[in-house]
């Protein structure tokens, strides 16, 4: 089966031939590409992912307060948006301080007229409180809430995603958050 075109050493592999490098000029290394925000409907993903990415990042270099402040930070975050959702308009700091005990019920400051003294970083902003007053579940509603925010700084401290991999693994890690 021999090949009189002199090619016998095509078929061999290149550990045989001894040659390191394949045949022709080398080649140049292409950066590093960046990520591509275009898609529509999947870049808000992308950025979001991009963003807690970076922020795990930064968490791992921080000291054990500022990790926790952070925590704190982002879980009175989570629980104003909960409260957004409801349509109740409470700022986080005023969150925090509710939760510190700092501050009292806001039904009863918004029936006195004293809602500046327990919300006050709600009020710097201009929020209306007018459907506050008439609002009779607001504390039921700030306090459940508050109970999310903790949730969420425990769930935080697990460091990992495994409690939530399936139905099981679920009901355990509520169970040991104070769910029944």
């Amino acid at each position: 089966m021999g090949n009189d075109d002199g090619d016998e050493g095509w078929w061999e592999p290149p550990w045989k031939t001894g040659e390191d490098e394949p045949p022709g000029p080398p080649r140049r290394r292409q950066p590093a590409l960046e990520p591509g925000y275009a898609h529509p409907l999947l870049s808000p993903l992308a950025l979001a992912q991009d963003a807690v990415a970076r922020l795990e990042a930064r968490i791992e270099s921080a000291s054990p307060a500022v990790t926790e402040g952070l925590r704190a930070r982002m879980s009175y975050r989570e629980a104003a948006g909960w409260l957004g959702h409801a349509y109740i308009w409470i700022h986080p700091q005023d969150l925090a301080l509710r939760d510190a005990g700092l501050t009292g019920s806001y039904g009863a400051a918004a029936r006195l007229g004293r809602i500046e003294g327990e919300l006050p970083a709600t009020v710097a902003q201009g929020a209306d409180f007018s459907a506050l007053a008439s609002n009779l579940g607001i504390d039921t509603s700030v306090d459940m809430a508050l109970r999310f925010a903790r949730l969420w700084r425990r769930l935080a401290e697990f460091r990992t995603w495994r409690p939530l991999a399936d139905a099981e693994a679920m009901q355990e890690t509520l169970k040991s958050l104070g769910f029944r």
